[in-house]
């Protein structure tokens, strides 16, 4: 995730849409964009595929492990961010 932050590409995340899990939406999307799916959005705020933004960052996706997707989108590094 360090990495990534350093990067040109941002997740692509619905401003609207259904869900009342104020979290768990914008991680979801986040998520995405670590595992080369999904969508990103470039500097010029283009819409560019997950795969593609992480290979011009020089990026492999991510493969979560055991129980860390459910951990990610329980709001773990919003946690961890802010302590």
């Amino acid at each position: 995730m360090r990495s990534s932050r350093d990067t040109d590409g941002r997740p692509a995340v619905p401003a609207h849409g259904n869900g009342a899990a104020g979290e768990i939406i914008p991680l979801a999307h986040l998520g995405a964009l670590l595992t080369g799916t999904g969508d990103a959005f470039d500097d010029a705020g283009a819409t560019v595929p997950a795969a593609e933004a992480l290979a011009r960052a020089g990026l492999a996706p991510y493969r979560f492990g055991p129980k860390e997707g459910v951990a990610f989108l329980q709001g773990v590094p919003v946690a961890t961010a802010r302590a």
